[in-house]
Formats: structure tokens, C-alpha cells, sequence
């Protein structure tokens, strides 16, 4: 073959091979039909009008998918920004759910890149922060003429509370409040942290073989971070007890992913698919690039802001969230503390923290006013 073509192809063949295997083991085992498909049922709503919905729609030239379950449309919504990048919630909503569908309707967006949203057409180069800013502000504005009034309750996990800060600063009036559940603060210092602690116990325990891999990443997080690298550094951080979540762990996820009665097998694929290439972008943006991080936003706010944690999530530590949130001005604010919590505060105690939500919003909304 011509050396040249060779050398311009040999980029994408490169990518090609990473990509699938990253994506080997869960398609391995999703082909082998190890799928409880006994458990792909789903409680359906209640009432003549109730709301049970999956659909996509064009949002700023792309088809992207939205959840949409309550058992009133009357009832106050809660937009919730899933956490990733590229982790799309429909494969766990049931899990914690369907109690907050009694009070709330409730709308899981599939971002660009997440879960079916995911296409092999997809160009990357569109999976920014500003991007993806526009989209939910798109899906904010069809929520509200689809309902016919503002009462929005934005809700962010993780990577969606990043996305979320950036929703606010751009469009203050876009929604009556918001909740930021795991807030990221600042992922760069987050990150290093969870480095320090993964290298320190490595280190003290005499595990001189992941030891000596961590300290390779010195400096870490890096400005040319992999998708691997990042992966080992969290591995080791959950192996060691850093993210402290009482439910999450990769075989649980995976086995959700396997029960979903949304997905089908391709969209499988392409939710993993989705994941890998969210991370590498959006992701990679998140961990290393100090400028768009919350806390070097501007601090004031038009909306009440109300974020929730986990004492025992180290991933996005309670501390800096309360720092960050002593920083800021917002009509309303408050940060409550879940202590026997890890990173999944609606997933370990979700009847509490509907009731906590609920409680903290109410006076907000625009239909209270």
C-alpha cells in the first residue's frame, strides 16, 4: 500500500481498534445473550392521565431523546441533566423513580452523544460544553411550551451539575430552580485529589505494581489525559473505598444497561459507544480545562440554587461544595448533607431526597408566585 495512504488512514484505523476494545468485554457479553430479559418490565403509571413517554426530537440539528413519566402533567417538572459524560439515566430511572413520579413529572434528557442520542453520524467536534449548554436550553424551552408554563426544577448529577452551572450563567430565567446533586466545584482539584489518595494508599499498602503506574501520572490530571488513564485513576480511587457510593459499581451499571426495556440491542451498543466518546471529549474537557470550571465562573446567580451530597462521596467532596456554595449569591440558597450517602444520594435514599427536593423548590415555583 502507497505509504501515504497509509499514513493518513492509519490515524482512524488506530482509533478504530481502541474503540472496540474498550467496548470488547460488554460486547461480548451482550452478543452471548446473558440477558435477564425476564426483568425488562417496567411499572407503568397509574392514572387515565398519567404521562409515559420515549421519544426523540430535532434539537439543534441532531435527534436526541427524552423520558418523560409522571402520574399528573399538572405536577411541577423536574429536568434531570444526567451525569457522564455520556451516562444517560434510563437505564437506572425505575430503580429510584417511580415514587417521585407521584409529585413530579419527571424528564431524563439523552444528551448529544448519551445513551440513543448516539449515532456513528454524530461529529464530534459538536460535543462541547457551549454546545450541549444550547441543547438543554432547547429542551427547557420545548418542556415549557409543550406544558405551557416555567415551572422547571433543573436537576443536575455529577457531570449534569457542571453542565447545569453553565445553563444558569447563560440563560438566568431559563428555569424556576435548581438542584445540583454531587456538584462539581472544581473537577481539576477534585481529580487531583483522588489521585493523591489512590497513590498514598497504593504506596502505603505495598502495592508496588499499581504504586509505580500512578506515579507515571504525576502532575495528573493531565492536559493530554486518555480515556485509560482516567479510567485507571478511578479504579484504583474505587478500589481503595475513595468514591464511597453505597450502589455503584461497573457490573451493576452494566446490569441495568442489560434490563433496560427502552434499548434494544444496538442501542446497547451505542449507549457504551456513547460513553466512550463523551469521555474522551467532554470528559477529557472537564478534567483539565480550569477555565470553564464552576468556580471560575461568575459567582452571582438570578436562580435558588440547592445542592445535595453524599458525606461519603469523595468524588465530588462535600467540602468543596460547601466552599463553593459560601462563595456565591443567589435569591436562595442551602446545601444539605446525606451522611450515609455516597455519590447517588436519589439512588441510596430516594423517598428522602424527593421529599428534600420537594420541600426546597415548592416555594420557588412560578406558579406559586
Amino acid at each position: 500500500m502507497n505509504n501515504r495512504i497509509l499514513t493518513k488512514i492509519r490515524p482512524a484505523i488506530q482509533k478504530s481498534i481502541g474503540w472496540s476494545k474498550g467496548l470488547a468485554p460488554y460486547v461480548a457479553r451482550t452478543l452471548s445473550l446473558q440477558r435477564p430479559l425476564a426483568n425488562r418490565k417496567i411499572q407503568r403509571t397509574t392514572t387515565c392521565t398519567g404521562i409515559d413517554e420515549y421519544f426523540s426530537i430535532d434539537i439543534n440539528g441532531h435527534h436526541q431523546w427524552l423520558r418523560i413519566r409522571g402520574e399528573n402533567p399538572e405536577n411541577p417538572i423536574i429536568l434531570y441533566l444526567h451525569g457522564g459524560p455520556g451516562g444517560s439515566q434510563v437505564p437506572s430511572y425505575r430503580y429510584f423513580q417511580l415514587n417521585w413520579e407521584l409529585s413530579h413529572t419527571v424528564v431524563h434528557w439523552e444528551q448529544r452523544g448519551a445513551g440513543k442520542s448516539y449515532t456513528n453520524r454524530l461529529k464530534t467536534e459538536t460535543l462541547t460544553v457551549s454546545q450541549l449548554v444550547e441543547d438543554a436550553l432547547s429542551v427547557i424551552d420545548y418542556l415549557s411550551k409543550r406544558f405551557g408554563r416555567q415551572d422547571i426544577v433543573l436537576l443536575g448529577h455529577s457531570w449534569g451539575t457542571f453542565l447545569g452551572i453553565h445553563v444558569l450563567q447563560t440563560k438566568p430565567s431559563a428555569v424556576s430552580s435548581y438542584i445540583g446533586v454531587g456538584q462539581i466545584a472544581n473537577q481539576v482539584h477534585s481529580e487531583r485529589r483522588m489521585y493523591e489518595f489512590a497513590l498514598e494508599r497504593a504506596m502505603s499498602t505495598g502495592d508496588e505494581a499499581n504504586a509505580s503506574m500512578l506515579k507515571k501520572l504525576q502532575g495528573y490530571p493531565l492536559k493530554n489525559n486518555s480515556h485509560r488513564k482516567v479510567a485507571f485513576v478511578r479504579q484504583m480511587a474505587s478500589f481503595y473505598g475513595f468514591l464511597g457510593s453505597n450502589t455503584a459499581d461497573i457490573a451493576r451499571t452494566y446490569n441495568r444497561l442489560m434490563e433496560t426495556p427502552e434499548y434494544k440491542l444496538m442501542d446497547i451498543y451505542r449507549f457504551l459507544k456513547g460513553t466512550l466518546v463523551s469521555s474522551a471529549t467532554l470528559g477529557r474537557a472537564m478534567f483539565t480545562s480550569v477555565e470553564i470550571q464552576p468556580t471560575e465562573l461568575p459567582l452571582e446567580f438570578e436562580t435558588p440554587i440547592f445542592l445535595l451530597s453524599g458525606r461519603r462521596d469523595h468524588f465530588t467532596p462535600a467540602d468543596l461544595t460547601d466552599e463553593y456554595l459560601k462563595t456565591i449569591e443567589a435569591p436562595a440558597k442551602k446545601h444539605v448533607v446525606f451522611e450515609n450517602c455516597g455519590h447517588y444520594p436519589n439512588e441510596d435514599e430516594p423517598e428522602r431526597f424527593i421529599q428534600t427536593v420537594a420541600e426546597l423548590t415548592t416555594p420557588y415555583l412560578r406558579g406559586n408566585e
